[in-house]
């Protein structure tokens, strides 16, 4: 009954679509009084099948069901090819009575059914059993209503109606809400190895089909179906097949079992660990998705089919990227750890190397990786985020960079922006309020060789960002600007300076001091860029505290702030205009005009007021009390609230200033690397890394077993294979220290995986025969098997 309230659940909380979220689930209540399935089978263990199954027996129903079962099944129970026409008019008429033409038909497909579920019709269809106009009011069966309650009654029943008639096995919700679900996506969601083996062992169920409707999408698809997705969240999103089902679930047993009957049945559909859903995400993204880390390394080191660790899925995300996107911070580190390679270990001591595939923002032939690990977590803007930064691999390798060659680079940086300040410093204090071209006098010859050399400045930057843009795309610059502020401000400082040559050569004075004033001011913040990578001075997290205030309280204050002044503006204005200025003992007035009212306001934001000017409006008592309340609202209320909110963000960022400055510095490190050239950084990175082999597990089919008994082989031609390749990696050394609560939780997976395989074994020596009439004996040997793999395996952590 749980399956049912969650469906239930989800519909009912599935807002912001443009058609009704709730529709499919109005159309079960509705359907609820008058559809047959439901008054055979319903969701509160009641139905007509529950009354006679309980009145007759088991054996008194079977006779029941078979004389009911020709009412609603198709093709004397083998049922009929539903085709795209079938589908569209179940759609227009679920009762079959309003039909429509082919070609009505056909345009109603293309317009009303999603285009992934219009891909899973081919020009064959899919089978049916049941009747397609006697459905429920979202598509299924009274069969799929069994499983969905899920009782020892109703599971009885459905075995009753599948020994009569098997092929209601392969008939799955036709609606658009729950398009594809079948009775074994059902069985696994309910975690019944029992179910799933009567359905894929006795009646043949279709182990590829995929469940594509709605209900199985993200929430951030609901409304919008897309490649991609935000965070992949959705509360039933399992990846579509069944082996995916069954490995979100976490169940073991019933993953090896499908693996197996798709090798030993192809014929019910092949399953593949790689298979991709419509967002291009596997069974091991999946896994990332709903953070199963057991589970993943079951998959990933399978005994016959392991699954591939460097698959993408449409957004261009590996599992691991995937872990770094969502901030999951324990996953990505266990994803490291089990891709990792022990060179050797010495008591708690431990050398491991950890490929940087997928890793490192350098990727190969020195391209940057935009979906790396170390930019997707540079990028994120989780707590989570930060603490990926501040340990394990990642920190290790920002380190590595800024060891190798970001501190050099750092320095050069800075020294050329300190030239350029003082050369552009020169140019301000030497410029001359008269003609700027004409004058030979040596204060006038240095100012023209440091502007030469300020323009030659701006050009070399403004070429190099052109360069970068080609490379990245506007859009991802734009994006970068976005996060180093400092290095926005230099850039338009070098534009604005390249904008005052034409206008130098067309004469306009006025419009260059303009330019040039602005230019100044926003070249010098470019030391802030230099200062937030220096660890010793503490300054990088306080000069994040100060974008951070910026952007945020700055921002939310001026916006308030702004409405204030113009609520208070016009009636002072007003109260003010055409007022005789001989009436006041000073000829200056802070009213006359709209725009000096603004200001006057402004100044009186910060204890400035008019005192001699207040009595002199028309109505001096009205214009007194506006005085008041903004006095008492803007400068006492509003400037209080901005320091409160400056103090939380101080407080909030203090806490974390460590992390925070880690952010910044990563951030600087990669603004410097995208700043060297392919060649450069393919030669750096040789400096920092290590070449390592990797190794990886895959799998081959072959026609017979494999007489090789070097690698894995099961008994149906399937095998195993481990493959090296060479790729770079960062070696480190670290302490091995297990807590108690880890050690308790490997024991109890180390004697999991004891019982598993003892009883493989035990089960293999029995189908081939006992070669040996002491029991005891082929028990203990086959322990010994299993411990002796453990032993190889490193399974016995040493708790510290």
């Amino acid at each position: 009954m749980g399956n049912c309230h969650a469906r239930i659940n989800k519909l009912y909380n599935s807002l912001g679509n443009d058609e009704d979220p709730d529709s499919d689930w109005k159309k079960q209540t509705e359907a609820a009084k008058h559809n047959e399935v439901y008054k055979l089978v319903n969701f509160t263990n009641g139905g007509k099948l529950i009354e006679e199954y309980n009145t007759r027996g088991k054996n008194g129903f079977k006779d029941f069901i078979k004389n009911l079962l020709p009412l609603y099944v198709t093709g004397d129970g083998d049922g009929i090819i539903t085709d795209k026409k079938e589908f569209a008019q179940f759609l227009h008429d679920p009762t079959g009575e309003n039909k429509l033409t082919e070609k009505q038909l056909l345009e109603l497909f293309e317009t009303e059914v999603d285009s992934y579920i219009e891909n899973e019709f081919d020009d064959r269809g899919h089978e049916t059993c049941w009747s397609l106009f006697k459905r429920g009011g979202v598509g299924e069966t009274a069969l799929h209503l069994c499983y969905l309650n899920n009782t020892h009654v109703h599971k009885d029943i459905a075995t009753c109606m599948l020994e009569l008639c098997p092929k209601l096995v392969l008939d799955i919700y036709e609606g658009k809400e729950y398009y594809g679900e079948s009775c074994l996506h059902i069985a696994i969601v309910n975690n019944d190895l029992q179910a799933v083996k009567q359905l894929v062992g006795k009646y043949n169920a279709r182990l590829d089909q995929k469940a594509s409707g709605r209900f199985f999408l993200p929430e951030d698809q609901q409304k919008e179906i897309r490649d991609s997705s935000d965070d992949y969240f959705g509360y039933a999103y399992y990846g579509e097949y069944p082996l995916s089902f069954a490995a979100c679930m976490g169940n073991e047993d019933i993953y090896d079992y499908l693996i197996e009957m798709s090798l030993k049945r192809p014929h019910l559909g092949q399953v593949d660990p790689n298979a991709q859903d419509r967002f291009g995400n596997t069974i091991l993204h999946m896994l990332v998705i709903h953070d199963k880390p057991t589970m993943y390394a079951h998959v990933l080191k399978h005994d016959v089919m392991p699954a591939d660790p460097e698959k993408r899925n449409k957004g261009e995300l590996t599992p691991l990227a995937l872990a770094c996107k969502l901030g999951r911070n324990k996953m990505f580190n266990f994803l490291m750890e089990i891709g990792s390679t022990v060179f050797w270990s010495y008591g708690n001591v431990q050398c491991n190397a950890y490929s940087l595939q997928a890793v490192d923002s350098i990727g190969r032939n020195g391209n940057t990786d935009w979906y790396s690990a170390l930019m997707l977590i540079v990028d994120g803007n989780s707590d989570n985020h930060l603490t990926m930064l501040s340990t394990g691999v990642i920190y290790k390798l920002l380190e590595a960079k800024w060891k190798t060659f970001a501190r050099r680079y750092l320095f050069i940086h800075l020294i050329v922006a300190l030239i350029h300040l003082l050369l552009l410093s020169i140019c301000v204090y030497t410029r001359p309020a008269g003609n700027l071209v004409g004058d030979t006098d040596p204060t006038s010859i240095l100012r023209y060789c440091c502007e030469i050399l300020v323009c030659f400045i701006a050009i070399s930057n403004f070429i190099f960002e052109i360069k970068e843009i080609k490379v990245i795309g506007v859009r991802r610059f734009l994006s970068n600007l976005s996060g180093v502020p400092a290095k926005t401000t230099h850039l338009l400082s070098c534009i604005l300076i390249l904008c005052c040559i034409p206008l130098r050569i067309a004469g306009a004075r006025y419009a260059e001091d303009i330019l040039f004033i602005t230019a100044v001011a926003t070249a010098w913040p470019h030391l802030l860029f230099f200062f937030r990578g220096l660890r010793s001075t503490n300054l990088g997290p306080f000069i994040t505290m100060i974008y951070k205030m910026i952007t945020n309280d700055l921002l939310r204050f001026g916006i308030i702030y702004c409405i204030f002044l113009l609520t208070f503006s016009p009636s002072l204005y007003y109260l003010y205009k055409d007022v005789d200025a001989d009436t006041s003992e000073s000829n200056v007035r802070a009213f006359d005009t709209p725009y000096g009212t603004v200001m006057s306001l402004f100044h009186m934001s910060f204890g400035e007021y008019p005192k001699d000017e207040i009595s002199q409006s028309r109505i001096p008592v009205l214009s007194v009390i506006i005085f008041v309340i903004y006095c008492v609202l803007t400068p006492t209320l509003l400037l209080s609230m901005l320091i409160a909110m400056m103090s939380n963000t101080f407080q909030s960022i203090k806490e974390n200033s460590k992390r925070e400055w880690l952010k910044q510095w990563a951030m600087i490190i990669l603004v410097l690397e995208r700043s060297l050239s392919k060649a450069n950084l393919i030669s750096l990175q040789k400096k920092y890394a290590n070449a390592i082999a990797k190794k990886k597990y895959v799998s081959r089919k072959f026609g017979t077993a494999s007489k090789d008994n070097t690698v894995p082989v099961n008994e149906n031609g399937c095998k195993k294979q481990l493959q090296e390749e060479t790729c770079l990696g960062l070696i480190l050394v670290k302490n091995r220290t297990t807590t108690r609560a880890e050690a308790r939780r490997q024991a109890k997976a180390n004697w999991k995986f004891v019982g598993r395989n003892t009883r493989k074994q035990l089960i293999q020596q029995k189908q081939s025969g006992p070669k040996s009439t002491d029991s005891s004996a082929t028990t203990s040997s086959s322990i010994y098997d299993v411990f002796t793999t453990m032993k190889t395996k490193n399974m016995f952590p040493t708790e510290t």
